[in-house]
């Protein structure tokens, strides 16, 4: 039986957004590609945010874009990281190759990290699964 890349992680289901940082003030941070995921079964971004200094609080916004230039915000895609510890952000209706965090620092300073996790655009043995998964294209 194939499996079902749902579920399962693989290298092709997560992608580093941002490394662990420390953010003391307002920026964007540069795109990543997320064309490897099929962003029609939407995106889950996980924040791991280790350190608040100064009352501090990061609203991110994310954005989308299909040329790497002209970014938009995508409706209801925004987190705030106030606090230590993994906040989650479903986006069911991320639209372009690009992904962008844009930061607004409330405080002194905010130390976080950023993953995605998604369904593989195109899967194969290669890439992890002991069997390829079947009707990947149908998702």
């Amino acid at each position: 039986m194939a499996q079902n890349p749902a579920g399962y992680l693989y290298t092709s289901n997560v992608l580093r957004i941002k490394g662990s940082t420390t953010v003391s003030s307002t920026a964007d941070i540069t795109a990543v590609d997320v064309s490897g995921f099929n962003t029609g079964n939407g995106i889950t971004l996980i924040f791991d945010c280790s350190a608040v200094a100064g009352a501090g609080s990061l609203a991110i916004v994310i954005k989308g874009s299909d040329d790497n230039s002209s970014f938009t915000a995508i409706t209801g895609a925004t987190i705030t990281v106030a606090a230590a510890g993994v906040s989650l952000l479903f986006i069911p209706n991320f639209v372009g190759k690009y992904l962008q965090l844009s930061q607004t620092l409330t405080g002194t300073s905010v130390t976080y990290s950023c993953i995605a996790f998604g369904i593989p655009e195109a899967t194969t043995t290669s890439e992890g699964y002991t069997t390829s998964p079947v009707g990947q294209s149908a998702l």
